[in-house]
């Protein structure tokens, strides 16, 4: 299991309402029972798996203690290859959706 990430823009990067797309490809032998899928963004993201919408978020938290959205996507993976993509739009200014920090 490989540790998570934070991934993004550069960390001085100032702009406003930026979106960025992400997207991942791999392979499966079809038999697969259980795929957690743990997702964290500050502001908003999309998920989509094989071109399917999956849910949108994210939860509400407090970044002293962040929370993350999680999805069993097995059931949207297919033998062969698979993509996870996410769209994520970052307003570039706090929302009700996030907490200065």
């Amino acid at each position: 299991m490989q540790k998570a990430k934070y991934i993004w823009y550069e960390p001085d990067d100032t702009s406003r309402n930026p979106y960025a797309a992400f997207r991942r490809t791999f392979e499966t032998d079809g038999r697969v029972k259980n795929a957690e899928l743990n997702i964290f963004a500050d502001t908003c993201y999309q998920l989509f798996v094989n071109g399917k919408f999956i849910g949108f978020g994210p939860v509400r938290f407090d970044p002293k203690f962040p929370q993350y959205d999680t999805y069993d996507i097995a059931k949207y993976l297919v033998p062969g290859k698979n993509v996870i993509a996410v769209t994520v739009n970052y307003f570039g200014v706090k929302t009700y959706k996030a907490m200065p920090n």
